[in-house]
């Protein structure tokens, strides 16, 4: 049944691309859960500087990036970090991977880090994550991820229908006469 065949080669494709995106992102999670240094504290740092006039200040220097988060610091001395991206780069970027920080004492951007000035390798580990959810594409994008992802029953169902309709092998019973003599046997 070539339905079979084609299912099972594009669903290999797929389904090996979903599995190395996603053991790269579990091996982020898991690593992220260890504590780097003794028992986190939970606190709620004030910010001294106005969230309006840092946005609008980020909005002026780059007029392009389009602000899609916030983080706010964990620690007295931490940074804001506002996470987005530019209109002009790549879908499968994601949308939360460029980022500013900007002091909370003066208010001024502390550091930039975007993801088209990256390394490639970087780059690349870091678009793992939107191209294993479809994050990239919208709606037509997340349904032909969830056509794949249908590849693997429709692959178990054509595979039982295979296996169910093959035709029948005729039973070899060693009483029944052969039509041919065998050689070295001499018909009497």
């Amino acid at each position: 049944m070539s339905l079979h065949r084609i299912v099972g080669v594009w669903s290999l494709v797929f389904n090996l691309f979903i599995s190395i995106t996603g053991t790269y992102i579990a091996f982020t999670i898991v690593q992220g859960a260890f504590p780097s240094g003794g028992k986190p504290e939970i606190q709620s740092p004030s910010v001294s500087i106005s969230i309006d006039a840092a946005l609008k200040k980020v909005e002026r220097e780059f007029p392009a990036f389009d602000i899609n988060y916030l983080l706010f610091p964990k620690s007295a001395d931490g940074k804001l970090t506002i996470l987005g991206r530019f209109e002009s780069d790549p879908a499968f970027y994601g949308f939360n991977y460029s980022n500013i920080q900007i002091n909370t004492t003066t208010g001024e951007i502390a550091s930039t880090r975007f993801l088209r000035n990256l390394p490639w390798y970087a780059r690349t580990v870091t678009i793992l994550k939107p191209l294993h959810f479809g994050d990239y594409g919208g709606l037509g994008l997340k349904i032909v991820y969830c056509f794949f992802g249908i590849f693997p029953g429709i692959l178990a169902i054509s595979g039982f229908f295979i296996w169910r309709l093959r035709p029948a092998k005729r039973p070899h019973s060693p009483h029944s006469s052969p039509s041919k003599p065998r050689v070295g046997h001499s018909v009497a």
